[in-house]
């Protein structure tokens, strides 16, 4: 019973010249002070603290988190697939409070890459794909539908003192061809989930070509067509962001943090 007695005080002997945490400063939780008994010395720690990370669905929820969290020194950045705000960006010592956006691009910049050119697919990716969007001449489909392909053999002689021979070759042709226009418009909005939010579109111009011989029909944006697009798209979003957050726009971005 003594032992245990003497051994219990030499344990709160030893405890007692542990360093102890003193909050000499309430106001200020990025900061700890310890006392060290055994050294008779005061230190100071810095503490960093966890990022804290905050998902939104909404531009509108975007804006309240942002209101709810933000510094004197807040950051926001707007790409084509998301919205990142840095609520005290300027406070690198401290909690990052961070609010994420995740933002799904319209999956027409995807499909206006890889247009199919043959006619069938062509015509089911014009009525599905792009359902949701705008395409001007609008008789384009029904152009496409109505096009028909004809072959037709033709025979040749060739007549020589020596021999003669007989070639035959293929010509194709095309019907309706002449309703098919030489390029279309493609307008659509970028961001499909916000469209009630964000009052925006773009439009893509693209190239129509057609293939007799290959009995193809190819569709492509003109070059740099998409990136303009692209880049219209984040740029409208980020106006929009910076009119919500009623934010200084010097500090929303086109980017990613």
């Amino acid at each position: 019973m003594l032992k245990e007695f003497v051994e219990k005080i030499e344990g709160l002997s030893e405890a007692a010249l542990l360093p102890q945490v003193i909050n000499l400063d309430q106001g200020n939780n990025s900061i700890a002070y310890w006392w060290n008994p055994a050294e008779q010395m005061m230190a100071v720690t810095e503490l960093k603290r966890p990022a804290r990370h905050h998902s939104v669905t909404t531009l509108a929820s975007l804006a309240g988190a942002y209101a709810r969290y933000r510094t004197d020194a807040p950051s926001v950045w707007v790409s084509l697939t998301g919205i990142v705000v840095q609520a005290d960006d300027g406070q690198d010592d401290f909690r990052r409070d961070q609010i994420g956006l995740k933002v799904v691009p319209s999956p027409l910049f995807t499909t206006l890459e890889k247009i199919p050119s043959d006619q069938e697919q062509l015509i089911n990716c014009l009525r599905h794909d792009f359902k949701l969007s705008n395409i001007t001449p609008e008789s384009f489909e029904l152009a496409i539908a109505n096009l028909r392909w004809e072959t037709s053999d033709i025979a040749e002689n060739q007549l020589g003192t020596v021999r003669s021979t007989m070639g035959r070759s293929i010509t194709a042709e095309v019907k309706s061809q002449g309703d098919i226009p030489p390029e279309i418009s493609v307008t659509f909005s970028p961001f499909p989930a916000l469209v009630e939010e964000i009052d925006f579109a773009v439009t893509v111009d693209c190239s129509v070509t057609i293939n007799a011989k290959g009995r193809t029909i190819s569709v492509r944006p003109y070059p740099g067509s998409l990136d303009i697009a692209k880049a219209k798209s984040v740029e409208a979003l980020r106006r929009k962001v910076t009119e919500l957050l009623e934010a200084d726009e010097t500090k929303v971005f086109a980017g990613t943090p």
